[in-house]
């Protein structure tokens, strides 16, 4: 006899996406810097603010200098 299927709720799918990207992404995080990395993200001051704030996630979010 077949297990009885169980919905998932938007929670569920919401953590499994999040899991999965974690996975994803993780290999990446031990990694040097490439390409434009430097003048978008090493040398941009405008995505390390100092305060937390909409405003400053919103400004980092939205400086992208032309690349080098």
């Amino acid at each position: 006899m077949p297990l009885p299927l169980r919905r998932l709720s938007g929670a569920h799918l919401l953590v499994a996406a999040l899991a999965a990207t974690c996975l994803v992404y993780a290999p990446g995080l031990t990694g040097g810097w490439f390409f434009d990395d430097f003048p978008n993200i090493v040398r941009n001051p405008d995505v390390q603010p100092s305060r937390f704030g909409l405003s400053e996630f919103v400004g980092a979010a939205l400086s992208s200098p032309a690349s080098e």
